[in-house]
């Protein structure tokens, strides 16, 4: 029993010479301080702000006022919207037919979560060219 510990340590402390590569949660901390200092710099927009107000019965409110930039044609919440509108479908309907989860497409829709540029393409599509998606949907 001795030996076995004793070989065990010997293969655990390998000198430490060798040098490994850093491990996730590191280059994701790393990540995050490089990002912080472009803000700081006025490189780079936050992802989120807050700002602090009164409540007025002596306590305060934070308000999330986001920093997220906006395409200048259309926002994601009208562009949902509007496709959704012209197919007559419900929520559930419209985002099993475009393949993503209601939640997801609900998220959208509230302007809580922004659509990537993919599901961006599709709407633009599906919203001036309803036919054409619902065809391409029985296809599939």
């Amino acid at each position: 029993m001795k030996k076995k510990t004793s070989q065990l340590m010997k293969s655990k402390s390998s000198g430490g010479s060798s040098k490994t590569k850093p491990g996730r949660q590191f280059r994701r901390l790393s990540a995050a301080i490089e990002e912080m200092k472009a803000i700081r710099r006025g490189e780079r927009l936050p992802s989120r702000s807050w700002k602090i107000v009164p409540d007025g019965k002596g306590g305060y409110i934070r308000h999330e006022t986001t920093g997220m930039r906006r395409s200048p044609e259309k926002s994601a919440t009208s562009l949902v919207r509007e496709a959704r509108d012209k197919l007559g479908l419900s929520q559930a309907d419209f985002a099993a037919l475009i393949g993503v989860d209601a939640g997801t497409l609900r998220g959208w829709e509230q302007g809580r979560r922004e659509p990537n540029r993919a599901a961006r393409v599709l709407l633009t599509i599906a919203t001036h060219e309803p036919e054409a998606v619902l065809k391409a949907a029985k296809v599939a």
